[in-house]
This record gives C-alpha cells, sequence and structure tokens, in this order.
C-alpha cells in the first residue's frame, strides 16, 4: 500500500463544530439537536453491518421469492427503526407551541414513529446538515508514485480504522 503523509495540524483547524444551541421550527414544533454519544453511533454502525449483512444473504439463488419478500419487509423495518433511533438520538429537545419541552429519548422516539413523513424527512435533512458542517473536510492528496491527484476522507473514529 502506498503512504502518505497529511498535517493533523492542518485537518484539526479545519474541522467546524455545528452550532447546537440553534433551535429549528417544523410545523408548529420547535427543535434542538445534539451531536450523538459514541455508545449510540458503535451501536448504529453495528446494526448497518447486520442489516448490510441480511441484504447480502438476500441475493442467494437458493431462496424462494416468499422468502425474500419476508426477509426485504424485515429488512426495512429495521432500517426504518435504525433510522427513527438515530433521530431519537440526535435530538435535545422538542417544544411544543404551548411551551412544554420535551427531553426524554423514549417520548422522542414515540413522537418519530408517529410522526408523519415530511416531519421525519425535514428532520433528517436537518441532523444531516448539521453531521455535514462537523464532518472533516476530505483531504487533497498526491501520489507518490504516478503524481495523480485526488482526495480523500480522513476519519478518526477508531471504530472504522480497520474497516
Amino acid at each position: 500500500f502506498p503512504s502518505h503523509d497529511i498535517s493533523l495540524y492542518n485537518v484539526i483547524n479545519s474541522i467546524q463544530a455545528p452550532d447546537y444551541t440553534q433551535s429549528y421550527q417544523i410545523g408548529q414544533l420547535q427543535f434542538v439537536f445534539k451531536p450523538q454519544n459514541y455508545q449510540s453511533l458503535s451501536e448504529l454502525n453495528l446494526a448497518n453491518f447486520s442489516e448490510a449483512r441480511v441484504a447480502q444473504a438476500f441475493q442467494d439463488d437458493d431462496i424462494t421469492d416468499d422468502q425474500k419478500k419476508k426477509i426485504a419487509e424485515e429488512h426495512l423495518l429495521k432500517l426504518v427503526e435504525l433510522n427513527l433511533t438515530m433521530l431519537a438520538g440526535s435530538t435535545h429537545t422538542i417544544t411544543t407551541p404551548e411551551g412544554v419541552e420535551v427531553s426524554d429519548t423514549k417520548l422522542i422516539m414515540d413522537f418519530y414513529r408517529n410522526a408523519d413523513m415530511n416531519t421525519v424527512r425535514e428532520v433528517q435533512e436537518l441532523v444531516s446538515e448539521l453531521a455535514k458542517q462537523g464532518k472533516t473536510p476530505d483531504q487533497k492528496i498526491q501520489c507518490m508514485e504516478c503524481g495523480h491527484h485526488y482526495e480523500t476522507p480522513v476519519e478518526f473514529d477508531y471504530s472504522t480504522f480497520f474497516g
């Protein structure tokens, strides 16, 4: 494998922390978001890995169409639940028009399970935008062997270091 040098000083200085103090209005509700904790992200990554293995099994020609349909339905339900878990883990508070502030993760999860798709989609977009703001920018690298320039992501998550 070719090796590359990058300046960690430059990488760290280029990271912008999202503003988690800002509230966002969706419909009649006010949302305040938070970064997910490491344990939640690790559990989400593990669940995503398990779901990917299920998807690979779905490609097996020895499985009947009825079995594939059942696997697909179960897979879809798990993916929806993973997405809602991620949203609930990223939501600090939801405030109603009456001023009631909800911060209990289980209640927030129940809210997302029962919310209309437009609300969930808007929350997903906001959470995704906040995640992009906190992402380490791709780094410009040059191959020492051929001189080709390209960009590559640099991640500091040791749970995916050897992945």
